[in-house]
């Protein structure tokens, strides 16, 4: 339907106030209470209605630029000159050499660069810890359900009701 087309009734404009409620359409999340009240009027069965519509709308009721000038930020806003701090760069600048060495070093070996999982002998302790620690049961799992009588007696769970 084009923008033309559309005849703002009484009815019409009173649920778009009503959809408004809580949704200022200024500031710097306009377009996100926008789709709000979009969402609010589909709702309510206005389903042709786009944002371009609302939005044209409401620049003939308001004037749009004065309230967006009017409105405060919440946040500061101004520009200022900002360098990282020295310990911060200095690391990072250091791995960017060590990474360019690694990678002449690798290409004139004919190696790849990448550098492989350290591999760890079956019987360590290491590998029998993070065995453990991977090993889980239906029990002492936080994604499944809790078995009655199983490590659940502490366990309460919300109930739903409709």
């Amino acid at each position: 339907m084009a923008s033309d087309e559309l005849e703002w009734t009484a009815e019409l404009e009173t649920q778009l106030f009503h959809a408004m409620q809580g949704h200022k359409p200024v500031g710097v999340s306009k377009h996100f209470h926008m789709v709000c009240i979009q969402e609010q009027l589909h709702q309510m069965g206005w389903k042709q209605l786009s944002a371009d519509h609302i939005w044209k709308h409401l620049g003939t009721m308001y004037n749009l630029e004065a309230l967006e000038e009017t409105e405060t930020i919440p946040f500061p806003n101004e520009v200022v000159d900002f360098t990282l701090p020295d310990d911060l760069v200095q690391p990072t600048a250091e791995k960017e050499v060590e990474r360019e060495v690694e990678k002449e070093s690798g290409s004139e070996s004919g190696t790849p660069t990448s550098k492989a999982a350290p591999t760890v002998a079956p019987d360590s302790p290491k590998r029998a810890i993070n065995k453990r620690l991977r090993t889980t049961t239906a029990a002492n799992s936080p994604a499944s359900p809790a078995v009655a009588g199983v490590g659940s007696a502490g366990k309460r769970r919300r109930q739903v009701t409709n």
